[in-house]
């Protein structure tokens, strides 16, 4: 249970989820309605790729300096800023402007970080993860309805008045003492891609199965909007069913995800994901694909690849949990973009298939890399 400590910061957040889930999805969608698969595949990757850098930048400056609350402030500003002016900004130049605001309020390492000061990784990323998937599920539960009545401009003007009040919420963050900002030292960082601690190892995991949700969920998306008849209400009311789904699961899976450890849970994931999207990709019926979209596993997923993360650099908690969070970024821009390849290519089908053998392969390199470790341990205490 959250406590006054982190209630303010996880209402800030609900809040920024709440307006990017009832806007950025059906941008997207009007994107590839006008444009085409390429089009959709180039809107979701862009601003991933500028996830991937953001997150990491801020990771380091946060863990550097001691400070919270700026880059919280940071993302409340940024989100309130770019929606307006992508409401009244011609759609070309929307790409640039959601790159800038998708790396400016990459804050997601650092309020993770925050959370797991009072409570286990694992436990602080279900907690993050159910505040967020609310604001998710009451966004698109609304935003295809008002993108069908009112059109998307008016909706981005919307979803700007309902972000500004998380910004006297992020205020109230207990935060300090702070030291000097070191912005060289993280630039240096980011470029280079320094990774803390023991996470360097399990970057190609962490890259292999991020890569495979993003190629998986490029094509099922489109599968569902397109067996919905191209509606943005049906959309996004079951986008906002399988947010509710995540809500509720979400502290669940993280305190099983330390009751089993980040390394057991995060093997479990990708098993399962495996075999969830295989079953996903035969089946055509709306009412089945409906219900395949709202059960989501990726609750377990994240907390047990942050969990994993924390438990590789514990000392340094933000630039941890920003390794996993960055290259899912980073594999959601080339996987959707490599979606998008695929399906012009091949087909939604072989696409989706794609995704199931990704997800099996992380789950067996992290089997391999789970009996090397513990060949080593046994080397040493011979």
């Amino acid at each position: 249970m959250s406590n006054k400590r982190e209630l303010p910061v996880l209402a800030g957040t609900l809040l920024l989820e709440l307006a990017w889930s009832m806007s950025y999805m059906f941008m997207a969608f009007e994107t590839y309605a006008q444009a085409g698969f390429y089009a959709y595949a180039l809107i979701r990757s862009l601003p991933s790729l500028a996830y991937f850098l953001g997150s990491r930048f801020l990771g380091f400056l946060s863990d550097s300096s001691g400070m919270r609350r700026p880059f919280f402030l940071l993302g409340g500003i940024s989100t309130v800023t770019s929606l307006l002016a992508m409401a009244f900004l011609p759609i070309d130049l929307w790409i640039p402007v959601i790159s800038l605001w998708y790396f400016l309020s990459a804050y997601e390492p650092v309020m993770i970080a925050y959370l797991s000061a009072e409570m286990e990784a694992g436990t602080a990323s279900g907690e993050y993860y159910a505040a967020s998937e609310l604001g998710f599920t009451l966004g698109t539960a609304r935003g295809g309805m008002l993108a069908d009545a009112l059109g998307i401009r008016n909706v981005l003007i919307i979803a700007a008045l309902v972000a500004l009040p998380s910004l006297p919420l992020f205020m109230l963050a207990e935060d300090g003492p702070y030291r000097p900002l070191d912005i060289k030292n993280a630039l240096k960082r980011t470029i280079q891609l320094k990774f803390p601690g023991g996470t360097k190892k399990y970057v190609p995991i962490f890259l292999t199965a991020s890569l495979s949700i993003s190629v998986f969920y490029m094509a099922f998306s489109i599968k569902v909007f397109e067996a919905s008849g191209r509606s943005n209400s049906l959309m996004g009311l079951l986008i906002a069913a399988a947010g509710l789904f995540g809500t509720l699961t979400g502290p669940v899976y993280g305190k099983l995800t330390d009751r089993l450890g980040g390394m057991r849970s995060f093997l479990i994931s990708c098993l399962v994901y495996s075999a969830y999207f295989s079953i996903a990709s035969f089946i055509e019926d709306l009412t089945l694909l409906a219900l395949l979209m709202v059960i989501l596993i990726f609750p377990f997923h994240y907390s047990s690849r942050n969990a994993l993360a924390m438990e590789l650099a514990p000392e340094e908690k933000a630039s941890a949990v920003s390794v996993p969070s960055s290259l899912g970024s980073i594999s959601e821009a080339v996987g959707n973009y490599m979606g998008g390849t695929l399906m012009g290519l091949l087909g939604l089908t072989e696409t989706m298939i794609a995704g199931s053998i990704l997800s099996l392969a992380a789950g067996v390199m992290i089997r391999l890399h789970g009996r090397k470790g513990e060949g080593s341990d046994l080397k040493v205490k011979a």
